[in-house]
């Protein structure tokens, strides 16, 4: 695979199909913890949250590579002559 596919911007539509999915997982596991009858559906409900919550913390920071992957393209087609 080729730098530059990673080098273009992000659509809106590309954040929605990354963050929608990890987002539902979150509230997913938030509503099984709140409404569990159980110790162990509560535990698994946290576990669920957890999960999502750091697919979008995995995400972002992905994204941030990306930026700082474009800036240092922007650089570089700068610096030719």
């Amino acid at each position: 695979m080729s730098p530059e596919r990673y080098v273009d911007g992000m659509s809106t539509r590309w954040r929605l199909r990354r963050y929608g999915p990890a987002a539902l997982v979150a509230v997913a596991g938030i509503v099984c913890a709140a409404l569990s009858g159980s110790k162990g559906v509560e535990i698994a409900g946290y576990t669920i949250m957890t999960l999502g919550f750091g697919a979008i913390v995995l995400l972002v920071f992905y994204e941030i590579g990306l930026s700082e992957d474009r800036e240092r393209a922007k650089e570089e087609r700068g610096r030719r002559p």
